[in-house]
């Protein structure tokens, strides 16, 4: 039995390899931030970076799951 596609998955691993990068960035712009301060708009672009990161690797996951795996 061949393991599924996704495993193997190029596109899927840049996807993810985009989504921690994203999410390191927005870890780095919140610990700037102190405890109580009103957001800066650095924060709200990191957080918006990692939500489209997080989108892009959730429909590519979604792509080939809907294939079963097998694309």
């Amino acid at each position: 039995m061949n393991p599924p596609t996704w495993y193997h998955d190029g596109q899927l691993s840049l996807a993810r390899q985009r989504m921690a990068q994203a999410h390191a960035i927005l870890t780095r712009v919140e610990d700037e931030i102190p405890i109580g301060a009103p957001a800066t708009d650095r924060l709200q672009q990191a957080r918006a970076e990692a939500w489209a990161a997080e989108r892009v690797f959730a429909e590519r996951f979604m792509e080939l799951d809907r294939t079963d795996g097998r694309a």
